[in-house]
């Protein structure tokens, strides 16, 4: 983590506005599977016609991805499936971990229905602010919750354009960075104080010098 300094020109070590923004998504079609359930596999960056990262990319190993800088982060997911008739609900879902072991679900998208007969398309967004005090222990996965598991449900993807995939946007400096910059100021107001106290004491002793001659 970059270190944060506060003087009497200004602060350092903060980096303003969005510096990072990534697109991934899921470049193949997955079979779905009841209860919940995270992508593991075939993930790509967006690679499209005009599409560009901002900053640099995020990694992934195994559907979990890792941040390249701390930062508060919007994450947007979209799971586009197809369910077959007698799949009656799904959900999209987020999980995180801030210490690189247990993960939270923390973020849902709805959809389902039911009919007679017949397959149908629908996509449930699921959305998160994640704040990134540390890279290399807080990471994050997409997936899905569903009730059933009929043949030909499959959550989709494909490598030429998105259907499921995610956005992640970093707005700015996490708060851990920003605590730090109180701190910081408190630590200075501090050195300040003890300088005008020494200066005054030096002051009055000259004073009470001067009294005594």
């Amino acid at each position: 983590m970059a270190q944060t300094f506060v003087s009497s020109t200004g602060i350092t070590g903060i980096t303003q506005g969005i510096t990072v923004a990534d697109n991934w998504r899921l470049s193949s079609t997955a079979s779905i599977s009841s209860g919940t359930n995270f992508l593991t596999a075939n993930w790509e960056q967006n690679d499209s016609t005009g599409f560009s990262n901002l900053g640099t990319a995020l990694t992934q190993s195994s559907g979990i991805f890792t941040f390249s800088s701390t930062g508060i982060y919007q994450i947007t997911y979209e799971c586009y499936a197809t369910l077959e008739n007698d799949e009656t609900g799904m959900k999209s879902l987020i999980a995180v971990t801030i210490d690189n072991s247990s993960y939270t679900n923390v973020a849902y998208g709805s959809s389902g229905i039911q009919r007679s007969s017949g397959n149908y398309e629908l996509s449930s967004i699921a959305q998160f602010i994640f704040d990134v005090t540390d890279t290399a222990n807080c990471k994050i996965k997409f997936g899905y919750e569903a009730e059933t598991a009929p043949a030909s449900s499959v959550v989709n993807g494909s490598t030429n354009n998105n259907r499921t995939n995610f956005i992640a946007i970093r707005l700015g400096d996490t708060w851990l960075i920003l605590v730090l910059i109180v701190e910081q100021q408190q630590k200075q107001i501090v050195s300040v104080l003890m300088i005008i106290v020494r200066v005054v004491l030096v002051r009055w002793k000259h004073y009470l010098f001067y009294l005594q001659q």
